[in-house]
């Protein structure tokens, strides 16, 4: 495969590439950059006509954030939605025609149109791209939210007693604007049910399971025939203090540790806990469906894309050590350019793309922005 594309140009350089050892011996930045820049060179062998439908989850802003990375290194052009309306709402950078990788921000408001417009209006700017998406656990998702609306630490009890508990309900449904039970059945048949084409002009290729996200990434990599590389990403750090902690929707948090809005794992334990567990549930049945769905459609993508369960730990096994070892390099070098370019937020995207015609540029992982 090295021999087919032998050839990359990077960080400014034209490059020679042969294939690096993985996992990499004596791992560094050199080997960092190795990987880098062979992935770089299989680009016209890999998945990199994208849609990312960004909902309200952070971890939806890490996937943004490996997409923009993606562009940057595989020099792709990015498309930024900043509009309900795809033809009023397209951003389209200087001296950038055609897009490859489409960063759409849904998570600003509820989808004021049908989501089937949508689709249609990017198959229409963006034909044979593939889309994704994100979901999470419903309890978990309303947790962070209730818990980010008021900056507080509320427990399961007193979020399950809240006059607006009402206000979260089926939040992630009502993203793309599903309002009734057939707008869901209908949304789950054409989108997210296993059966549905990957490559078609409806389905999204896979469905983000943000309390999975390792594993998500992992499938996804091996769809798009992706490097491990292009998947690595920095653990959420907690920002409160004096900046708080931003989201890609651009909303700040004060005073509370990060840990409150996502360590939002449920063990109820008293008979009132099992109570007000069973409340929350109870309005969140059109997103705990399209929870569900999104799972069965990550077990069938999981038996379709690899062999066996010791081929699926081994890729997992692999991504984790090497997302790691990115991040203890970041820990140690916080001013390297590839380190500040890894936790840019959304803001950082958009002035960054904005200044490059739409293609940002790669950074390397050697400290002082030097390439080795």
């Amino acid at each position: 495969m090295g021999s087919e594309f032998p050839n990359a140009r990077v960080f400014g350089k034209d490059v020679s590439i042969s294939p690096p050892e993985y996992p990499p011996q004596g791992i560094g930045p050199l080997q960092l950059d190795k990987l880098v820049l062979y992935t770089a060179a299989h680009t016209q062998l890999q998945q990199s006509r994208i849609i990312n439908l960004k909902t309200d989850l952070d971890e939806g802003s890490a996937v943004s954030g490996i997409m923009f990375r993606y562009a940057a290194r595989h020099h792709m052009t990015i498309l930024k939605q900043v509009h309900d309306d795809v033809e009023k709402g397209f951003f389209m950078y200087k001296d950038a025609p055609q897009a490859d990788i489409a960063l759409a921000l849904m998570s600003k408001r509820f989808l004021s149109v049908p989501f089937e417009r949508i689709i249609q209006q990017y198959n229409e700017k963006m034909p044979g791209a593939v889309f994704l998406t994100e979901m999470r656990d419903p309890v978990q998702h309303l947790i962070a939210k209730f818990r980010q609306s008021c900056n507080c630490e509320s427990s399961l009890v007193e979020i399950a007693s809240s006059p607006i508990l009402g206000e979260f309900a089926n939040y992630q449904a009502r993203e793309f604007n599903l309002q009734t039970d057939i707008d869901v059945a209908n949304f789950i048949d054409r989108h997210v049910k296993p059966n549905v084409d990957a490559r078609s002009d409806s389905g999204f290729a896979m469905v983000i399971i943000a309390d999975q996200l390792d594993e998500s990434l992992v499938l996804m990599r091996r769809m798009f025939n992706w490097g491990f590389i292009d998947i690595t990403e920095l653990h959420q750090q907690d920002g409160a203090g004096q900046g708080g902690t931003r989201t890609m929707a651009g909303e700040r948090f004060y005073h509370l540790p990060r840990e409150h809005f996502h360590n939002t794992k449920v063990t109820e334990k008293t008979n009132e806990e099992i109570s007000s567990l069973q409340k929350i549930k109870g309005v969140l049945r059109h997103d705990f469906l399209l929870y569900e769905a999104a799972k069965a459609r990550h077990a069938e993508l999981q038996d379709i894309y690899f062999e066996d369960e010791k081929d699926w730990n081994s890729d997992v096994l692999a991504y984790k050590r090497l997302n790691a070892y990115v991040n203890q390099f970041c820990d140690k070098h916080l001013d390297a350019g590839v380190c500040e370019w890894y936790r840019q937020d959304e803001k950082h995207f958009e002035w960054e793309a904005s200044h490059s015609g739409g293609k940002p540029t790669a950074e390397p992982f050697y400290p002082g922005n030097r390439v080795p």
